[in-house]
């Protein structure tokens, strides 16, 4: 079985309040996200990880396409 997710990471522009200690210069307005699909072979714990810009229906396809290179990766 393979296990398919989507995972939402913000992006920035600077480093953060916690490197700076000044919580005033951490923010990154207006950065965006990142959307990170991951595939996980549950037997094997083989992972194929893409970072993709957005979760539309063209990005979609990633669920069959992730399988693919996984067998791919496995050798089948």
């Amino acid at each position: 079985m393979i296990h398919v997710d989507i995972k939402q990471l913000a992006r920035f522009h600077r480093v953060g309040h916690r490197i700076t200690g000044d919580p005033r210069k951490g923010s990154s307005p207006g950065a965006g996200y990142e959307k990170v699909h991951v595939a996980v072979d549950d037997a094997t714990r083989l992972s194929y990880v893409e970072v993709l810009a957005d979760e539309c229906q063209a990005t979609s396809a990633f669920g069959p396409l992730a399988t693919q290179k996984l067998a791919h990766l496995m050798g089948c």
